[in-house]
């Protein structure tokens, strides 16, 4: 699985963020910008992947892709993204996966989400200021709930 991680999201809206994201998805050139765009909103728009406690999981799959790629991004100051507590989203996690394997993304959505309860998993990737800060609160976290 890839990931990539920022702490700089400076988009003002839903839509600004999900471009934001489906760029960092594809700098390692294994999906498209546009088409990680497109399934995202596409997924926004059968209702909001916030949840609460300033977390969204967006999430989306992709012909062709052959393994889980996953994108960490902070938002210093929060965007309403239809939180389900209508509190300001400032983390977000979202997920892309093979359209070809739905068991797998579920599983990893399914981590995903039990890492992100965890409360100081949550609060130091809200905390962190570099994408390396990002990915070590993952691997605690990581160690902790396995």
């Amino acid at each position: 699985m890839e990931a990539a991680y920022t702490p700089a999201l400076s988009g003002s809206t839903s839509d600004h963020v999900l471009r934001e994201i489906a760029t960092l998805a594809a700098t390692g050139g294994r999906v498209d910008a546009d088409s990680v765009h497109r399934a995202l909103s596409e997924r926004e728009r059968l209702g909001s992947t916030a949840l609460t406690d300033g977390i969204a999981i967006p999430h989306g799959k992709l012909p062709g892709l052959k393994d889980a790629v996953v994108v960490v991004a902070r938002h210093t100051g929060g965007i309403e993204f239809g939180a389900l507590d209508h509190q300001p989203t400032r983390l977000f996690v979202a997920l892309l996966a093979p359209d070809n394997d739905p068991t797998h993304h579920l599983k990893v959505l399914a981590r995903l989400a039990r890492l992100l309860k965890e409360p100081e998993c949550r609060q130091k990737l809200i905390e962190s200021v570099t994408a390396e800060a990002m990915n070590q609160a993952f691997i605690d976290a990581d160690d902790r709930v396995a």
